[in-house]
């Protein structure tokens, strides 16, 4: 049984009430119906499929991961400076290297540094994105930005 990707599903569910169309596709009658059952039979499949996801969904299964492992983030954070004793705040870029649930429940992304010679690892809440956490580096020094003029 041959395995159709969903454009070319798409694509002979469209070109089924076209006839005209086999002699653009080089296909006989017979060749055109075994393919359009085929991709018929895996249409099911996939919509079977799409209704899991969208059950999932609105059940409160389905997670939407707000950034790629492996890809980073800009995070603001604030820093003691042991010999002047203030607070600097700072922009830092982390590496995600997974999402976890921690033991209260709260879904957790889960960052790496370099700090020195050392990789550092901490976490940030899901909640904390566009407040202390953001995908790009100009939206961070934005944050940065409007943090510094209120303090």
């Amino acid at each position: 049984m041959n395995n159709f990707s969903i454009d070319t599903v798409i694509d002979l569910i469209k070109q089924s009430n076209q006839i005209d169309r086999f002699v653009n596709l080089n296909l006989t009658g017979r060749e055109f119906a075994s393919n359009f059952d085929i991709a018929r039979s895996q249409s099911i499949e996939m919509l079977k499929e799409l209704k899991a996801y969208k059950d999932a969904e609105e059940k409160g299964l389905l997670l939407h991961l707000p950034f790629d492992v492996g890809s980073e983030i800009y995070v603001l954070t604030k820093r003691l400076h042991i010999k002047s004793g203030k607070i600097h705040s700072k922009i830092e870029k982390f590496t995600i290297r997974k999402y976890v649930y921690n033991s209260l429940k709260h879904f957790v992304i889960v960052g790496i540094r370099k700090y020195g010679g050392d990789v550092v690892e901490e976490h940030f809440f899901k909640e904390e994105i566009g407040k202390i956490v953001f995908e790009k580096y100009a939206e961070a020094e934005a944050a940065l930005k409007k943090m510094q003029e209120g303090e």
